[in-house]
C-alpha cells in the first residue's frame, strides 16, 4: 500500500511532466526568473490544491510536499479558496460546507475501516490506524466548530 493513499491527480502530474520535466518545483527558476505564473498554469495548480485540500482534507505542508511546490504557494492558493468560497456565501454557508466536510469524511473513514478489515501486513494495519485516527481528530474538530456555530446564531 502506498504512502499516499489519496493521491495527486494523474492529470496534474502527467501535465507537469509534460510542462516541467524536473518536477522538483513548479516553475524552472529559468523559466519563472522571479514573475509570476503563467494563468494556466496557476489555474491548474489551484484547482488541484482545491482538490487535494478541501476534497481530501490536506494540510498546505501536505499538499505541498506531494505536488513539490513551495508552501507559501500552497498557503496563498488555499487563501484564495477560502475567499472565492466567502464571495460565493450567499450561495453556501459556512456550516453547509462543515456539513459537506463532515460527511466526506465519514465516508473515507467508511472506506479505511473496509481496508483495515482486509489488513494483512503489520505496516498496513498501522498505517491505517493512524489514518483513521486523523479523520477522528478531524470528525471531533468539524462537530466542535458547528457546535460554536450553532451558539452564535
Amino acid at each position: 500500500m502506498s504512502e499516499n493513499f489519496f493521491q495527486v491527480s494523474k492529470e496534474f502530474l502527467a501535465q507537469e511532466e509534460e510542462q516541467h520535466p524536473q518536477l522538483g518545483q513548479t516553475m524552472p527558476k529559468s523559466e519563472k526568473n522571479g514573475g509570476s505564473y503563467p494563468i494556466q498554469a496557476k489555474k491548474t495548480r489551484r484547482d488541484e490544491v482545491f482538490r487535494l485540500h478541501f476534497d481530501y482534507g490536506y494540510s498546505a505542508r501536505k499538499i505541498a510536499d506531494m505536488l513539490k511546490i513551495n508552501r507559501n504557494t500552497i498557503n496563498s492558493d488555499i487563501t484564495y479558496w477560502y475567499s472565492q468560497l466567502q464571495k460565493e456565501d450567499n450561495k453556501i454557508s459556512v456550516e453547509d460546507l462543515l456539513n459537506k466536510t463532515f460527511y466526506r469524511l465519514e465516508t473515507k473513514r467508511t472506506r479505511l475501516m473496509e481496508k483495515l478489515d482486509k489488513a494483512t501486513s503489520l505496516n498496513d494495519f498501522t498505517m491505517l490506524e493512524k489514518m483513521l485516527y486523523e479523520i477522528d481528530i478531524k470528525i471531533v474538530q468539524i462537530a466542535m466548530k458547528m457546535q460554536v456555530s450553532d451558539k452564535t446564531n
